[in-house]
């Protein structure tokens, strides 16, 4: 049994264009914390070790969105995905120590969105998209020994279901938003995902 948790910063940039097409990306640093604990080796108490690895990331996206009518947009964009972590030693607490190699992860999403707007303050979205991953290998080693290597390539569908609201300001338009979504996944990378996202625009 095991946690994975992160933090980090990260920067984005946009620029979109009166016909609809846009561009952007971004970049991130952080940490992640990993705890692992177990009962299940023979002759021996619970095992346990925490161990935090450095990560980095870059995506870039492009895309066009097509206004169906005053209240209604399409959108269809593509996107490239890279994130690194770490390699690091663990200990365990009876004293074994395993190598835990770096996890790079090369993927690439082609998706759409349908987006309808509500007023001027509220947008109720629903979207799908394929993602493919060309590597993503997590692999260790004790004593000398390769640990079986685990493995996220292949290839994933998602949908997604959400609402977004803006809270203007007087002295801005539309200056910060919430987004509540439901993310789900099938295929190599399975299961749902809620999602809460806030943002503020300069």
């Amino acid at each position: 049994d095991g946690d994975i948790s992160y933090y980090g910063l990260g920067f984005l940039a946009r620029r979109s264009y009166d016909n609809g097409f846009y561009y952007e990306g971004s970049l991130h640093y952080g940490k992640t914390e990993s705890s692992y604990n177990s009962n299940d080796l023979s002759g021996v108490s619970n095992e346990y070790y925490d161990m935090k690895t450095p990560y980095y990331g870059i995506n870039f996206e492009i895309g066009k969105t097509k206004q169906l009518n005053a209240n209604a947009a399409f959108d269809i964009y593509g996107e490239y995905f890279y994130t690194r972590e770490n390699g690091d030693s663990a200990v365990l607490s009876s004293g074994e120590t395993y190598d835990f190699d770096s996890i790079a992860s090369n993927r690439v999403r082609i998706g759409t969105r349908y987006t309808r707007q509500y007023g001027s303050e509220h947008e109720l979205y629903a979207g799908a998209a394929y993602e493919y991953e060309f590597s993503g290998n997590a692999s260790a080693s004790y004593d000398g020994y390769v640990i079986p290597n685990s493995s996220l390539k292949g290839g994933s569908g998602m949908f997604e279901l959400g609402y977004k609201i803006y809270t203007p300001t007087a002295n801005a338009k539309r200056p910060v938003s919430i987004d509540l979504s439901l993310i789900g996944w099938f295929g190599k990378k399975e299961g749902i995902m809620p999602k809460l996202t806030a943002r503020w625009y300069i």
